[in-house]
């Protein structure tokens, strides 16, 4: 009988998942049950976004249609409007640096992916995601965790930290903004010091800001894609936070999750992109030719969703008057194309 492989077999349990045996277990006994081993936001999820989805369902028995694979970085329409709600915050970033995945994780492993050679290190402010170690394991790469202290309410550890760590074979350095599971929302002073690490010693530097909407007391959230001089950096989002839409997008030049990225980055992912299908909601008659732009349904769910809360129902309202039109491209987007065929992805 063939054996599992040494790699799966070292894989690390979740630990946020090891908890639901213990949770099922109380429920059977009647015990009422408080998850916080979990990021489940409890905000609705958009009813337009649910309406929009159910009704194409409904409309693919009668027109005969088909569920498409789409473009491997995701179609066009979709990260065009991803980059105009950057564009919004202050995010300067064009489709070609947005790859849609299905998903925060898979951004986030396909970055490892590409970036980590076997035996490479990334180092990561404690505490930390505990998925990551599984990505990391995935590569063959290694976490080198530096502490951060309660009594500064985990802020960024001292940047001597960081260079007390960094050997030879160190790769890249990771945060997450804000920090899963301290909540600490780093500065753009905290930021600016990180930058300067990653050009010092020509690291990669990634981002998770799945929770970037998520800013309380009037703090706001600082990007490092609005960080300048670094040429590989990349930033990870999903709507499974910002919209309750669980193994949605991730939103950024890498991830709906969406995965930013700079553009020589993207270069190596789109490869990996390109290996993996995903479908689109956008039925096609067999008669009819294939149109670069996709017909009524245009994925608006997927974009009311990556808008925050508050633009969803504005969004809705206006991308239903749009269906009955052709789409234009749009201007607020640096692109001069709304084909997904120049996409160049």
């Amino acid at each position: 009988m063939p054996s599992i492989s040494n790699k799966g077999m070292e894989l690390p349990q979740s630990a946020i998942r090891k908890l639901v045996p213990f949770s099922d277990a109380a429920k059977e006994r009647g015990i009422h049950v408080y998850h916080l081993n979990i990021g489940q936001p409890d905000i609705e999820t958009p009813k337009g976004a649910l309406a929009a989805l159910a009704e194409k369902a409904r409309e693919l028995p009668d027109s005969k249609g088909v569920l498409e694979y789409s473009h491997s970085a995701g179609i066009f329409s979709y990260r065009r409007a991803l980059c105009n709600y950057y564009h919004r915050h202050g995010i300067d970033v064009t489709p070609n640096q947005v790859l849609v995945t299905t998903g925060g994780s898979e951004a986030l492993q396909m970055a490892f992916t590409v970036c980590l050679n076997p035996g490479d290190e990334i180092i990561i402010p404690e505490p930390y995601y505990t998925n990551y170690n599984t990505f990391a394991k995935l590569c063959d790469a290694k976490i080198v965790t530096i502490p951060s202290d309660i009594k500064t309410g985990f802020a960024l550890p001292p940047i001597e930290d960081f260079e007390k760590v960094i050997t030879p074979r160190t790769k890249a350095i990771m945060i997450c903004n804000p920090n899963n599971p301290t909540g600490y929302l780093y500065t753009h002073e905290e930021l600016l010091k990180v930058a300067g690490l990653v050009k010092k010693y020509d690291l990669f530097l990634f981002a998770d800001e799945v929770y970037r909407e998520f800013c309380y007391d009037g703090h706001k959230h600082f990007s490092v894609m609005q960080l300048d001089g670094l040429e590989r950096k990349s930033s990870f989002s999903t709507l499974s936070r910002s919209a309750t839409a669980p193994a949605a997008p991730a939103l950024d030049v890498w991830s709906p999750a969406t995965a930013r990225s700079t553009p020589s980055l993207c270069v190596w992912l789109r490869p990996v992109c390109r290996r993996r299908r995903s479908a689109r909601f956008s039925p096609r008659q067999p008669s009819t030719p294939r149109r670069n732009t996709s017909t009524r349904f245009k994925l608006n769910m997927c974009r009311a969703a990556t808008l925050s809360l508050r633009e969803s129902t504005r969004y809705l309202a206006a991308s239903a008057r749009c269906r009955k039109a052709p789409s234009t491209p749009s201007s607020t987007c640096r692109s001069t194309t709304a084909t997904s065929s120049a996409s160049g992805c």
